[in-house]
């Protein structure tokens, strides 16, 4: 899996490529924005080679990816553990059903090599 978060501070000109790499005049200014992002921010999500305008339009596989991946970068980038999940099958209820058939089938096999 390639996570790659960008994320790009224009002020005055400017470009920075971090909160941490601002001066303190521009932070205040950072500040102030991030409690209005709706008037100064864009975003573009790109999830496997496809691009979404904004977290609205992820399908439910992606928003779960995206989740998870944001979870992972908290704290401008510093990363920290997920919240704890249980943990998912292998297989579907379908599958373990169809390994459960065949291996009975196998050993039914076996019995009945070994009875001759």
């Amino acid at each position: 899996m390639n996570i790659r978060i960008q994320s790009k501070i224009r002020y005055n000109g400017q470009e920075y490529s971090s909160p941490r790499d601002l001066p303190v005049e521009v932070r205040a200014a950072y500040d102030k924005a991030l409690r209005n992002p709706a008037a100064v921010t864009t975003q573009r999500i790109v999830i496997n080679g496809h691009e979404f305008a904004a977290e609205s339009n992820l399908p439910s596989n992606e928003t779960r990816l995206y989740d998870d991946v944001l979870a992972l970068i908290q704290d401008n980038g510093a990363v920290t553990l997920p919240a704890n999940r249980p943990p998912e099958s292998w297989l579907t209820a379908g599958q373990t059903k169809l390994v459960v058939l065949l291996a009975g089938l196998l050993v039914l096999a076996a019995l009945v090599i070994l009875s001759r």
